[in-house]
Formats: C-alpha cells, structure tokens, sequence
C-alpha cells in the first residue's frame, strides 16, 4: 500500500515537518519517498498553508527523491535528527522544483529568506543511513508483504 501524508501537519507551519511520518515509518518498518509539485499560476486558497489549486493548462514540474529509512530501533534523537534532513530535502525539492519553473525567488511563497541549497546541481537527494536512495537496497529490517501459500499458489 502506498500513503501520502501533508507532512507539515493540519496547522502548520508550513514547510516544517511534524515527527509524525517518523514514527509512522519507523513503526510500521516502511521507507519515506518525498514528492514536491510546484506550479506555475494557480489559484491560493486563503487557508494558513496557502494552499494552490493549479489553473488550466499550466505548467507543473513534480520531483520526488527516496526512499529514505528509519530503524525500527532508532531513538527519539536519531528520530528527530532524521526529521530535520527530511524537512531539509523537502526545502531541497522546493527549491530544485521553482528554479525548474523558473519562478522568482521573491513569489516562492513562505520559504525561508536565508535558505541555501545544499545539493550539487546534478544530485537530487542525499543519503541520511546507509540504505537511502537505492530502492534496489532496502534495510534487512524492512517490512516485506508476507506471502501466504494460498498467495503463492495464484
């Protein structure tokens, strides 16, 4: 099963993760995959994350990076130390999906004022364990769907 989760939360602030996905994933031994969509014109809802619904026929540019993973056995600081590259990798994304659009740095809407991006210009994504980013590598820990007999059978 795949979910997707607004990970800054109901009520914001906006572009800070909640520790929530965290747990989630390390609970349930699942990767995180970030997805980012920005667009070019598109209609803000006056709602506290200024939320957009894209207008007809504009462009749109979505990334996403992962998978990333949390050990089952991880502590609240290596949670926590997780979180915050996650956050980081999302501003990465952010920033990676306006420069595509070409938007202004002025009309990026709540960034950070004093954010630097961290990437090469060639890179998207960087590692926080061993396993990030090879979805060919999961973690020996990982949840794998259990296969019953009958499932093999069909």
């Amino acid at each position: 099963m795949i979910y997707g989760l607004t990970v800054d939360g109901s009520q914001g602030p906006v572009y800070r993760m909640k520790p929530g996905c965290v747990a989630i994933a390390r609970a349930c031994r699942a990767p995180i995959v970030l997805v980012r969509t920005c667009y070019r014109r598109a209609f803000t809802l006056p709602t506290w994350d200024r939320a957009q619904i894209p207008t007809p026929f504009t462009r749109r540019v979505t990334l996403a990076v992962g998978p990333y993973w949390i050990p089952p056995d991880a502590d609240d600081d290596a949670c926590e130390a997780f979180r915050l590259h996650l956050e980081r990798e999302l501003l990465e994304l952010t920033s990676r999906a306006h420069a595509r659009l070409g938007t202004p740095r002025e009309r990026w809407r709540h960034f950070p004022a004093d954010w630097t991006s961290q990437w090469r210009p060639d890179q998207l994504g960087s590692a926080f364990g061993a396993h990030d980013l090879n979805a060919d590598d999961p973690p020996p820990w990982a949840n794998r769907h259990a296969r019953t007999p009958a499932a093999t059978a069909r």
